[in-house]
C-alpha cells in the first residue's frame, strides 16, 4: 500500500474511532437502545438494504478511499412521543443524550457544544413535527439530495405531520421548498437557541447511509428511488410556474463566485470553449427555477466539480456532461449521473492533493481539455 494510502487510513482511524470516543463520551444513545427503553416509540421500516455497484472513476487508483461497491442501509421513520430536537444540524435528544443514528456521517459534536445545548430552554409544541434539519444543509448538493431526500422518504411512506423543523436561512432552501409545494406556515425554522419538544417528533432516517467495500472519503451515495422522487417532485413544481427563458444549449458553468476550487484562468478556459458556441453561466446569481431551466434545456454541459453540478438531476437523458476535476477527487457527481443514466465524462486536469480535501484554486492546463473536443 502506498504511503499516501497509509496516511489516509491513519487519519480515518483517528476521525472515526479516536475522536468519537473523546468527543461523544457518555452522551450518546443509539436508536436500538431507545426502542428498548421506551415502548411508545413507533419505528416504521421503509426500505430494506439495497446493494449498489458503480463504474469505477477511470483515473482513480485508490478505491479503498473512493469505493464503488456497497449497499444502502435500511431506511426508516421513527416517531418519538415528547421527542426533543435542537439546532440547524437537527440533533435529536433522548434521555439527555444525543441520538447517534440521526447524526450526519461527517459531523462530530464536541462536549462543550453539547453541554451548551443541554442548558437551553425548552419550547413545547402540541403537534407532530418532522425533523428535516441535518448537518451539511448549507451546501447545495447536501440540501438538494440528502435533506430533501428525507422529505421524499416521508412522502413515499405517506406520513402525515403538522410542521417541518428545518434550516430556513438560505435562498435555495426557501425556493426548493416552495417548488416542492410546502406552505411556509408549516415550517419551524431550526435554531440553536432553544430545544423544541413536540407531542410527536417524527424523524426520517438519513438517506445517504451506506456501507461500502472501503472507507469513503468525500464521496456521498444516494439510492435511486430517492433521486427519482426529488427529480420528479421539483420538475412538477417547476412546470406549474410561469417562465420563459432562452438559455443556450451548450453551457459552461462558472465557479467565479465559489469560495474555493476556482479556476484561476477560468476566462481562458471559457474562451477555449466559447468558439464552439458555449455560453457562460454563474449559478449563484440565478434562481432555482432558472437553474432547472438551464440544465433541463442543455445538450452539452461543461463545468467544474462542485455543488452546482448537482443540477444534473434536472437534465434530459441525452445530455453530455463534462466535469473538470482539479485538486479534489470526489466521485459523488459521477455516481449520481450513473444513477440517472446520464452520459458523464470526468476530466482530470492535474494531480490530486489529499491535504485540505483538495480545496485549492488552480490554473487548469488548456491541453488537458482537448479530449472534450471530440464530442463537440
Amino acid at each position: 500500500m502506498c504511503e499516501n494510502s497509509l496516511k489516509n487510513l491513519y487519519s480515518i482511524f483517528i476521525v472515526f474511532f479516536v475522536l468519537p470516543i473523546r468527543a461523544w463520551h457518555c452522551d450518546l444513545i443509539f436508536l436500538e437502545q431507545m426502542l428498548q427503553f421506551d415502548s411508545r416509540i413507533q419505528h416504521h421500516q421503509c426500505f430494506e438494504e439495497i446493494p449498489f455497484e458503480y463504474k469505477k472513476l477511470p483515473f482513480e487508483r485508490d478505491y479503498l478511499l473512493h469505493p464503488y461497491q456497497g449497499k444502502f442501509l435500511k431506511s426508516y421513520i421513527t416517531t418519538i412521543p415528547q421527542g426533543r430536537v435542537i439546532g440547524c444540524d437537527g440533533y435529536v435528544i433522548f434521555d439527555k443524550k444525543l441520538v447517534y443514528d440521526f447524526v450526519w456521517q461527517n459531523c462530530f459534536v464536541l462536549h462543550s457544544i453539547w453541554d451548551n445545548f443541554q442548558e437551553k430552554s425548552i419550547f413545547q409544541l402540541n403537534a407532530s413535527v418532522v425533523v428535516l434539519a441535518q448537518s451539511g444543509y448549507q451546501y447545495y448538493y447536501h440540501w438538494l439530495i440528502e435533506v430533501l431526500g428525507r422529505l421524499a422518504l416521508l412522502e413515499i411512506e405517506n406520513i402525515h405531520y403538522d410542521y417541518l423543523y428545518v434550516a430556513y436561512n438560505k435562498g435555495f432552501i426557501k425556493q426548493t421548498l416552495d417548488l416542492w409545494g410546502i406552505d411556509s406556515s408549516k415550517i419551524i425554522e431550526a435554531s440553536d437557541e432553544y430545544i423544541l419538544q413536540a407531542k410527536n417528533l417524527i424523524v426520517p432516517s438519513l438517506v445517504a447511509r451506506a456501507k461500502t467495500n472501503g472507507v469513503p472519503r468525500l464521496t456521498h451515495y444516494i439510492p435511486e428511488y430517492i433521486v427519482t422522487y426529488i427529480k420528479n417532485k421539483l420538475l412538477d413544481g417547476y412546470k406549474k410556474k410561469q417562465h420563459d427563458f432562452n438559455f443556450a444549449k451548450k453551457i459552461f458553468i462558472s465557479r467565479e463566485d465559489a469560495a474555493s476550487r476556482k479556476m484561476l484562468n477560468e476566462q481562458d478556459v471559457f474562451t477555449y470553449f466559447e468558439q464552439y458556441g458555449f455560453k457562460k453561466y454563474v449559478l449563484g446569481s440565478m434562481s432555482i427555477i432558472e437553474q432547472i431551466a438551464l440544465f433541463q434545456g442543455a445538450d452539452i454541459i461543461i463545468g467544474s466539480l462542485g455543488s452546482g453540478m448537482s443540477n444534473v438531476i434536472f437534465c434530459k437523458s441525452d445530455v453530455k456532461i463534462f466535469d473538470i476535476f482539479q485538486r479534489r477527487c470526489d466521485c459523488t457527481i459521477f455516481y449520481l449521473c450513473q444513477t440517472l443514466g446520464l452520459e458523464y465524462h470526468p476530466i482530470k486536469t492535474m494531480d490530486f492533493i489529499d491535504e485540505n480535501d483538495g480545496q485549492y484554486d488552480a490554473v487548469v492546463p488548456l491541453e488537458s481539455l482537448e479530449e472534450i473536443l471530440q464530442y463537440l
